[in-house]
């Protein structure tokens, strides 16, 4: 299973790469472009559980905040018109989890429940950029703010009392599958150096409800242009 994920993204992220016509420069190597970020983040990841169609949620499980490091991976910067502001690119993620807590009016409880998993996604994003136009846009300040959606695969067991639902049920779970995902970035970067605020995660139905991770994060770090 895990090869045959394996070979389905790694085929979508080459035909998304070969989409990319519209890099800033040119090159024979598909990579050309590609920043390779890596740092210190700040992390707050929540998995919640619904019933497949509705915004109400029945429980949420959460790592609480945390540091770690981070290593990250993104398409070269696209831009529809040459001097413009508007653009594109592709970002990739991937992360493990490991929750033993539940949020309970905005608390963090131990209720003895606790989930375990992974997961990836591939996101289109489409950005606008203040600063750093034309030719100075890799040699100066520059803040992008982005919005994008794109496709997720989400593995996960464990269990969770739906603290929100009469009578606080134990709801256990085995679930993997593909899903959709939504992200949105704010990363200022000046040459090298960047700071992001993102959010977003992957979705995916089974069994009747709707299990979703999102991931808030603040990055501190470096970049290296491929």
């Amino acid at each position: 299973m895990t090869i045959s994920l394996g070979i389905f993204f790694a085929s979508m992220c080459l035909g998304i790469i070969s989409f990319n016509v519209k890099a800033d420069d040119s090159s024979s190597s598909i990579f050309s472009g590609y920043k390779v970020d890596f740092g210190v983040s700040v992390k707050e990841l929540s998995f919640d559980v619904y019933d497949a169609g509705s915004a109400d949620i029945n429980g949420s499980l959460t790592e609480g905040m945390y540091t770690t490091y981070f290593f990250g991976l993104g398409s070269p910067y696209s831009y529809f018109r040459k001097e413009g502001n508007f653009g594109y690119y592709i970002e990739y993620g991937f992360s493990n989890f490991d929750m033993d807590f539940q949020d309970v009016d905005s608390k963090e409880v131990n209720l003895g429940t606790g989930a375990r998993g992974r997961y990836l996604y591939v996101t289109p994003m489409v950005f606008y950029q203040f600063g750093g136009k034309g030719s100075k846009r890799e040699n100066s300040h520059s803040v992008i703010l982005g919005l994008g959606a794109g496709f997720g695969y989400l593995e996960s067991s464990g269990n969770m009392v739906f603290t929100e639902q009469p009578g606080a049920p134990v709801h256990n779970f085995d679930v993997s599958g593909l899903g959709t995902t939504l992200n949105i970035v704010v990363d200022y970067r000046i040459k090298n150096w960047m700071v992001r605020i993102r959010g977003g995660g992957p979705s995916i139905s089974e069994n009747d409800f709707d299990y979703d991770v999102f991931e808030f994060s603040l990055d501190f770090g470096y970049s290296i242009t491929l």
